[in-house]
């Protein structure tokens, strides 16, 4: 009793399993090995001939066999009471190259992919190297890119992979559409975020190609406009990116709610700190009584006041602000509340992501430094500093206790695509 395991139903296999299995194994002998040692594809089929064999431990045996991924071709045959199973070994990839990208270079495309030289061939996982190169593409702004992968077949069993690239054009941005702004112009938006309308006159700027993660920031960046004037409910609804049919432009529409703009209309400053009197910690606050509502303006009050009560002694405390908005009214209060922190120091600043960006160009936009206190607004404002820099496309900030006392500051960016 034959059959094959390759492209079979598993219903069939079921069938074919249990005719085998009604006679009894005694024996198991295994054809076609080339390289997998015998043992070794035993001790995968695992079948136990010191009891009786079942056509479900026959079904287990075939797909453990297949699901190494060593074998292309895998069949189970009997004779009297020896299973012989017959395999065709999956060749071994023996040199994986590159073709046609001029845009990538080839260490970053290695660094993705899973076929390696010396590694065993599989269908499958050429396949999913291609998505992975497709997507590196669609990162750099290439959607029309297309990877066909070659199969060269050589001697002993082995075979040459090359992927041949066809990297198309850059994906441009043809049009960018604001739907919900009714107190700012399309262009006035267009002139806060990162991406832009693709122009003649933009020979030599990468805003005009189309990223994901540029677009991500570009809704941070119109948080923060509208913010700064005084629109604290503002929010972007959605932000939808469309390609074209020919894959060369995309258009984006972002939907936004600009909400109701605020005045300030009381500041307020609180302690739980014994030893502080607020009164004379007005003087630090940067904004005044009837001014629109300004993030900017909250956040650098935060950052004098930690200042000032730090140079006065006070260096284990916070300062929160808390946004009291009134929508019917459209004021609002400001509370800056002075709080205790617990006694914790920086221990280490790790940096991540930043492939051509050097630490120290990083490091030098920190407004703290490893072995200095803890301080909640000094990391923000450093976060600030690295975007402004305009080098990332994103920039993650988060910190990790590694003490009672001590805690990492941990930096993660994705660096923009250089065009």
């Amino acid at each position: 009793m034959k059959f094959k395991f390759a492209g079979i139903s598993l219903l069939t296999l079921a069938i074919c399993s249990s005719a085998i299995a009604q006679e009894s194994i005694k024996n198991i002998n295994i054809q076609g090995l080339q390289r997998v040692e015998r043992e070794t594809a035993l001790s995968y089929a695992g079948i136990d001939t010191s009891k009786p064999v079942s056509s479900e431990d026959l079904n287990a045996a075939l797909k453990r066999l297949y699901d190494t991924g060593l074998f292309s071709d895998i069949n189970f045959d009997t004779k009297g009471s020896d299973l012989i199973i017959t395999v065709t070994e999956n060749p071994v990839i023996g040199v994986r190259a590159f073709d046609g990208n001029d845009k990538i270079d080839d260490k970053i495309l290695e660094a993705e992919v899973q076929s390696a030289p010396r590694s065993v061939f599989s269908k499958a996982k050429v396949q999913q190297d291609v998505q992975r190169i497709l997507d590196v593409y669609k990162r750099a702004g290439r959607y029309g890119v297309s990877v066909d992968p070659k199969i060269i077949k050589k001697s002993e069993n082995r075979v040459d992979l090359i992927f041949e690239i066809d990297e198309g054009p850059e994906a441009k941005i043809d049009t960018i559409n604001f739907i919900g702004n009714k107190h700012y112009t399309s262009g006035d938006l267009q002139g806060e975020i990162m991406s832009k309308e693709s122009r003649w006159y933009r020979l030599f700027s990468s805003s005009e190609n189309f990223d994901r993660e540029k677009m991500n920031y570009d809704q941070e960046l119109l948080r923060r406009f509208y913010n700064r004037h005084g629109y604290a409910d503002f929010a972007v609804v959605s932000a939808i990116a469309e390609l074209s049919r020919d894959k060369t432009s995309f258009v984006l529409t972002f939907t936004i709610d600009e909400g109701r703009r605020y005045r300030v209309d009381d500041i307020q400053i609180r302690s739980t700190v014994p030893d502080i009197d607020v009164n004379q910690w007005y003087k630090y606050v940067t904004f005044d009584k009837g001014d629109w509502y300004n993030s900017d303006e909250i956040e650098k009050t935060v950052n004098e006041l930690t200042e000032e009560l730090s140079k006065k002694g006070f260096v284990f405390v916070e300062v929160v602000p808390n946004i009291q908005k009134d929508r019917e009214t459209g004021k609002l209060i400001t509370v800056f509340e002075i709080k205790e922190n617990a006694k914790v120091f920086v221990n280490r600043i790790n940096i991540s992501g930043n492939n051509r960006t050097l630490d120290e160009v990083i490091r030098r936009e920190f407004r703290i430094s490893e072995g200095s206190v803890f301080n909640a607004s000094k990391i923000r404002e450093s976060r600030r500093n690295i975007e402004r820099l305009n080098y990332f496309s994103k920039v993650d900030i988060d910190s990790e206790r590694v003490d009672y006392d001590k805690a990492d500051i941990n930096l993660n960016v994705e660096e923009n695509s250089t065009g």
